[in-house]
């Protein structure tokens, strides 16, 4: 999960069950928004009459990512009988603030419900929200009902929706499968720099040669070769740049931005990355050349469960924010 400080990961069992029904709240009205995507301007006192989900998120939050389908899937079920959902963008990286990006993702994960761009967090304060993801239910009289925070939680979510539509309720087919442990989200910059070996002591603000060491203890990254370190952020400066990591996880992700002309690779314990791990991500080599600013998939374990060790080479010019992990 993502929060405006390192906390998220700290609460991170809690939060991916965190779901309430609440006391009825007038929702607060948009305010400040940046652009509206996939919509002319709405106003919430407008929006009365209709069942209104409001979803916090950011293109580059694997969390978001994740509830996507079923935000999708939501929409098109019942959007023709009184249900809107409107998907507040507040970014958490500089890179989100652009309307080209947000727009690439909105084609990207197939969005066609209103995107608002909270640039300034003016609606997320409105909300009091500190949590991407965070979704808002509210009811055909403008009140607040529901909400939860994270992932999970979707059958109830879909019910309370059900409610307010004077639908009948699903009934649950099967269990839901309890997500495994994985490593916590790891933040490269120095702002939330919480995971580095002690081989890795940054210098904010400056280019510098890093001569990151294995074996790493779990959860940790190193950097080796040259780096310019920036607060939410490191880029590759030199030819042969590697970050290493230390992760329990099915699959591996990153957030990247930039461009060149050279790949990105993957090592996994002392090896060239298995053809059969590669990701929609990569080419028939394995190697992954950037398109845009956004998450990449790095590695796909297909459900194997391991701690290990990966190397990234990351060509000159690429920056690098946070890795993220899945089962």
């Amino acid at each position: 999960m993502r929060a405006l400080a390192l906390l998220m990961t700290l609460i991170l069992p809690f939060v991916a069950e965190c779901r309430a029904a609440i006391a009825p709240n007038k929702a607060p009205e948009f305010k400040d928004i940046t652009a509206w995507l996939n919509s002319e301007p709405l106003l919430m006192e407008n929006l009365k009459g209709r069942v209104v989900l409001i979803d916090f998120w950011s293109y580059s939050c694997i969390n978001c990512l994740r509830t996507l389908p079923y935000l999708n899937r939501w929409y098109s079920t019942y959007k023709n009988k009184g249900f809107v959902i409107v998907g507040v963008h507040s970014p958490e990286f500089q890179f989100e603030h652009s309307k080209e990006n947000v727009l690439f993702a909105i084609k990207r994960y197939g969005i066609h419900y209103p995107v608002a761009m909270d640039n300034h967090f003016t609606t997320w304060r409105s909300y009091s929200n500190r949590f991407w993801p965070t979704k808002y239910l509210i009811d055909q009289e403008g009140r607040i009902r529901f909400r939860h925070i994270g992932e999970g939680g979707y059958l109830e979510m879909e019910n309370a929706i059900r409610k307010l539509l004077d639908l009948a309720p699903l009934k649950e087919t099967q269990a839901t499968p309890k997500r495994k442990k994985t490593t916590p989200e790891i933040y490269l910059g120095s702002r939330r720099a919480d995971n580095y070996s002690n081989t890795t002591v940054l210098k904010p603000n400056a280019i510098s040669l890093y001569k990151g060491t294995l074996p790493l203890q779990d959860d940790d990254v190193a950097l080796v070769g040259l780096w310019r370190v920036a607060p939410d952020s490191v880029t590759s400066a030199g030819t042969n740049c590697r970050i290493l990591v230390s992760c329990l996880a099915s699959k591996v992700h990153m957030v990247l931005t930039g461009a060149s002309p050279d790949p990105i690779t993957v090592w996994v314990d002392g090896k060239p990355l298995s053809d059969k791990h590669y990701t929609q991500d990569m080419d028939a080599e394995g190697q992954l050349f950037m398109d845009d600013d956004r998450k990449y998939d790095l590695a796909d374990f297909h459900g194997e469960m391991k701690r290990r060790t990966l190397i990234i080479k990351i060509p000159a010019g690429i920056s690098a924010y946070t890795f993220t992990f899945g089962q």
